[in-house]
């Protein structure tokens, strides 16, 4: 899966660093130092490893605060922070 994302992943590196470089210019106190990986993206292998290498930042998958108990999906994420959303409106 991750050899087949190779092309998708080197276009989303290219606009990472184009954001990363507009953000520099214009919030310079407001540039990431990390990145967190959730929903499918986190779920690919590697991919975590594949980012943090071409972007030189750390790059990590989601887990669930505190959860010692089983690993948790990092697909999780993206429905939780839906979720969200709807108790806020």
């Amino acid at each position: 899966i991750t050899e087949l994302c190779s092309s998708v992943l080197g276009d989303l590196v290219e606009e990472i660093l184009e954001t990363l470089s507009f953000m520099k210019m214009q919030f310079p106190q407001q540039i990431p130092t990390q990145f967190c990986l959730i929903g499918g993206g986190a779920a690919v292998q590697n991919m975590d490893s594949l980012l943090q290498q071409q972007l030189r930042l750390p790059v990590n998958n989601w887990t669930l605060c505190d959860s010692s108990a089983e690993p948790v999906s990092p697909v999780l994420a993206t429905a939780a922070a839906l979720s969200a959303l709807a108790w806020e409106l």
